[in-house]
């Protein structure tokens, strides 16, 4: 599974909208749809609130980065 994926999973699985997820985290709406579209991936400080505000599981997301690297 792709990051972008985890954490739209995620977000639905909170009933939570793109926009109260940005809010959360403290960034701005079309920088949260970059992860979600996977355009962007999301810097360590963001990546932590993501993971605080969706309950993402570390293991997940490492698997995901590891993924892409070699993709």
């Amino acid at each position: 599974m792709e990051l972008k994926d985890i954490i739209r999973n995620a977000r639905k699985k909170k009933g939570l909208t793109q926009r109260e997820v940005a809010e959360a985290v403290g960034i701005q709406l079309n920088h949260y749809q970059h992860f979600e579209y996977s355009k962007r991936v999301p810097s360590g400080e963001i990546m932590i609130k993501l993971i605080k505000a969706l309950d993402l599981n570390l293991n997940d997301i490492e698997k995901a980065l590891e993924s892409s690297k070699n993709a």
